[in-house]
């Protein structure tokens, strides 16, 4: 804690005690309270969002790293001669330019 945190504290002991031994009512600021549970709620939502998207980003990368496998032993397996109905390859027409 820094020094003038801890001034700030020794000031306020006297009204903290009040208030916690029930002399002193607290300050209730219920607008701030609202938009406090509202922030709590979509930080919540965010952070599930959050990891629902990098879930699915991960689902993605792997899908497209076994396509990418299986092109290329398909081709390996093509280049030997290997005539395998497990691989084949589609028929990518170019374009004429």
């Amino acid at each position: 804690m820094s020094w003038g945190g801890f001034k700030k504290s020794i000031a306020r002991t006297g009204t903290t005690i009040m208030q916690k031994t029930g002399q002193v009512e607290r300050t209730v600021d219920s607008e701030f309270a609202d938009v406090e549970a509202r922030y709590r709620a979509l930080e919540k939502e965010v952070l599930a969002l959050q990891k629902e998207a990098k879930a699915y980003l991960d689902a993605v990368r792997c899908e497209s790293d076994e396509h990418v496998t299986a092109w290329e032993n398909g081709a390996e397996r093509v280049q030997q001669g290997d005539r395998c109905c497990c691989y084949v390859l589609p028929c990518v027409p170019t374009r004429a330019r």
